[in-house]
């Protein structure tokens, strides 16, 4: 069984346009996973950076000079149970 010269040009244009199509992928596929090694390490450095950040509140008191609508002491005293809370799971 033999193919026609047409057949065989369809066929080469169809290989050529799906070599085509496979090297866009492919530079498609590098520039994501270099995408992706950069935002990784952007993720390590923000996580790295916010270790500094977590401080316990005794190193960080904090006082309430106003607030509008609720009593000082009630947030006071919400803050002096929430604190110990946070520093266990900051």
């Amino acid at each position: 069984m033999s193919v026609s010269d047409e057949e065989f040009q369809r066929f080469q244009n169809q290989l050529v346009e799906i070599k085509t199509r496979n090297y866009q992928l492919e530079e498609q596929n590098k520039k994501l996973k270099t995408e992706n090694v950069h935002l990784k390490t952007q993720i390590e450095n923000f996580e790295k950076d916010s270790i500094h950040l977590r401080l316990p509140t005794k190193v960080l008191p904090w006082k309430i000079r106003r607030v509008s609508g609720r009593d000082t002491d009630e947030v006071q005293r919400e803050n002096d149970v929430l604190a110990p809370i946070c520093f266990f799971f900051c």
